[in-house]
């Protein structure tokens, strides 16, 4: 499986949501997107453009990180290897992070914002007025994670 997959089949498990990759993709909540071959999305539209209103909510993300299963990630600090919860803020430390295979990654976040879309139900009900709109393949771009910074 290609590391765009296996980065969406990541956020996916961890998220509920599918990933746009490459991380630092542009896309606004409300986007209209439609998966490309390569598992990517590519934007078509806005939800603006066809008339539909919709209501956003700001908070704050979850400190995110995940790994393919053949990334091992090693701490250390005051010279021995440690938890990530036992690091300490107030200390030198290091990471060490091993590949087993070459499609292997890493992914780590610091806190960010989340935006959503409140009122997704009527979102839903207006896009089946529209006469041209794909159901099939067109997906709105309900949520969004966006991290302060990102360490792939």
């Amino acid at each position: 499986m290609a590391i765009p997959a296996k980065y969406d089949k990541h956020m996916s498990d961890a998220w509920g949501m599918h990933a746009v990759w490459l991380p630092g993709t542009k896309f606004k909540v409300g986007d209209i997107v439609q998966r490309a071959k390569d598992k990517t999305f590519q934007k078509i539209g806005h939800l603006k453009e066809f008339g539909i209103p919709f209501k956003t909510t700001r908070s704050e993300a979850l400190k995110a990180g995940f790994k393919s299963a053949a990334t091992k990630v090693t701490f250390f600090q005051g010279g021995k290897k440690v938890s990530a919860s036992e690091l300490k803020a107030d200390a030198e430390a290091s990471v060490k992070i091993e590949f087993k295979r070459s499609d292997s990654f890493s992914l780590a976040t610091p806190i960010g914002k989340v935006e959503t879309i409140d009122n997704l139900l009527a979102v839903a009900k207006s896009t089946g007025q529209v006469p041209n709109w794909n159901h099939g393949k067109w997906h709105i771009v309900r949520a969004l994670l966006t991290a302060d910074g990102f360490t792939v």
